[in-house]
């Protein structure tokens, strides 16, 4: 959440103070959000999985899927 209020806080300072380079750096966080959330969410939700500690791995694998399916 950091790293995306960080993104929309910089792109409001940008559209406010630099108009003529907001529409360049819009489509720049946009991108970035969105590759955060395709990349950055499965990732995350993996590593907390590897700290629990599970008797079988498909027990793993399932969290796993029902996790990043409700997130």
């Amino acid at each position: 959440m950091i790293v995306i209020i960080t993104l929309l806080l910089l792109e409001k300072f940008i559209e406010i103070y630099s108009s003529h380079v907001a529409p360049i750096f819009l489509q720049t966080t946009v991108t970035a959000i969105s590759l955060f959330h395709i990349c950055g969410t499965p990732y995350f939700v993996f590593q907390a999985l590897l700290a629990e500690k599970h008797w079988l791995k498909s027990a793993r694998e399932s969290l796993y899927t029902q996790r990043l399916f409700i997130i």
